[in-house]
């Protein structure tokens, strides 16, 4: 981060450059294996989402996985993978496939889709 300041008569101006302090919003889509049906997982990753901030959605799939389309910082979205391994006592997960994309910036909440 670097900041200018200006002193003129009566006047303090600063300006903020975050040039050296890039936020990258980015977005991930995970599958999750394991034992995630039935032990509240997708409610406490919408919980833990919406702490972190991100964008998107969390549901079931037919052969009981549970799949996370999220976007947000990507320091949030690595803290968001980490906890997905650890979510509860009740929840055991085998195995995170993860892909990494640009964000599209179009989704304006985090929900569980049903």
């Amino acid at each position: 981060m670097v900041i200018e300041i200006c002193l003129c008569p009566c006047i303090l101006v600063i300006v903020v450059y975050f040039r050296y302090l890039k936020i990258m919003i980015k977005k991930i889509h995970l599958l999750i294996s394991g034992k995630v049906h039935g032990v509240f997982y997708r409610a406490n990753a919408k919980r833990k989402a919406e702490e972190l901030n991100l964008k998107g959605w969390v549901k079931n799939t037919p052969d009981n996985k549970v799949e996370i389309m999220a976007e947000g910082e990507e320091d949030k979205l690595r803290e968001m993978i980490e906890w997905c391994y650890n979510i509860s006592s009740a929840a055991v997960v085998s195995d995170i496939k993860t892909e990494w994309m640009e964000a599209e910036k179009k989704f304006d909440k985090f929900e569980i889709v049903v």
